[in-house]
């Protein structure tokens, strides 16, 4: 557990878990009783230790296939954006050129797709991963995932709201060009994996402005990725005193805390991001489920486990079905809590605590018996 602190996987755009990082989630053995259930790793990105889905083990000579993909873009109540939707896209942690949606919030990307050889790709077996994110003034940013040409994400923009959360630090449109131009030779940096040069150019962001959230946050990934997790965290709190509407800092400081087993400091943690309404990190909701249930607090572990559900529409969050299976047991439940818990084997039939769960499910199962 002390050792996943130091590799978590961060990068710029995300906002959801995927399925494959799910993969990575434990629980510890037993069938009752309250205990610690880690965050899945790699909430900002693919984690170290995990290959891509689908990545052919065959050696063979790589080649490049142009992929088109496809989307939409919708608005809250499912109509179309009332003007082009900006659409930009990073394939293997590389930016590719940033389009715009159609007057009926399509839109199509032009990607190169690797696979190990070309009869994988034809058959869907490919190493693609892109992160797609859509932005629109007056909206939320919506973020998806992809990991295969087959994919079509379906993005939501829900209206700004200045009490709610957002991906996208407000400190962003006062920087000056100065500090954001450092920031972005930072993020060059970190995707070519020089953490030390990024974190020369996220410091000197912050000299010209102290107060850029955004930096503060790439500041703490570039040392988390040096092993300093005492100087991310304080990072990533000053992220939030610029600006604590900001929502991506509580992710990682969730996981610094849920990685030690501090449930009551990721409970406070998650206490102040759920205030916020994260919609657009549903993740954070499944953060606080975890916190609340390994501190007792069932009921609210129950209500932010269904929010988290309600917002997971691409089922990304496998892990929230089995929380509230948990919290429903706790409160005798049972239909219930089978229900929730053989949904989350449904979703996630490897899961590494599979036989866990399974046992927990006939435990349940005598006590659902008339």
């Amino acid at each position: 557990m002390r050792r996943r602190a130091a590799v978590l996987g961060l990068a710029i755009i995300a906002s959801t878990v995927s399925v494959r990082a799910q993969q990575g989630a434990t629980a510890s053995p037993g069938a009752g009783g309250t205990e610690p259930i880690p965050p899945a790793r790699g909430v900002f990105g693919p984690g170290d230790d995990v290959a891509a889905p689908g990545l052919a083990t065959t050696q063979r000579a790589a080649v490049s296939i142009p992929v088109m993909l496809s989307g939409k873009v919708v608005v809250d109540g499912g109509g179309p954006p009332p003007s082009p939707v900006l659409i930009e896209t990073a394939c293997d942690h590389v930016q590719r050129s940033p389009t715009y949606t159609d007057k009926k919030g399509r839109f199509a990307v032009n990607v190169p797709q690797k696979s190990e050889y070309a009869e994988a790709a034809i058959q869907g077996d490919a190493t693609l991963h892109c992160m797609i994110q859509a932005s629109l003034p007056g909206y939320h940013p919506a973020v998806s995932e992809v990991w295969s040409m087959t994919d079509h994400p379906f993005l939501t923009l829900h209206t700004l709201d200045p009490t709610k959360g957002t991906l996208v630090s407000l400190t962003e449109l006062d920087a000056p060009k100065r500090a954001r131009e450092a920031s972005e030779r930072g993020l060059a940096a970190l995707r070519n994996n020089d953490w030390s040069g990024a974190q020369a150019e996220f410091e000197k962001a912050l000299e010209i402005d102290p107060h850029y959230a955004t930096a503060w946050y790439e500041l703490g990934a570039a040392q988390l990725r040096q092993g300093r997790v005492a100087q991310a965290r304080a990072a990533w709190n000053k992220a939030l005193e610029s600006d604590r509407r900001f929502l991506k800092p509580y992710i990682p400081l969730a996981e610094l805390a849920a990685a030690g087993s501090r449930w009551s400091d990721m409970a406070a943690i998650t206490d102040r991001a759920v205030a916020l309404d994260p919609v657009d990190a549903p993740i954070l909701y499944l953060y606080h489920a975890i916190a609340c249930f390994n501190v007792g607090r069932m009921d609210v572990a129950e209500q932010s486990s269904r929010r988290a559900i309600s917002l997971d529409a691409h089922h990304q969050l496998p892990r929230a079905e089995y929380i509230l299976g948990r919290a429903l047991a706790h409160r005798a439940d049972y239909p219930g809590a089978l229900d929730h818990m053989r949904r989350y084997l449904q979703l996630l039939p490897q899961a590494p605590d599979a036989a866990v769960v399974r046992a927990q499910i006939a435990e349940a199962e005598k006590h659902a018996s008339p």
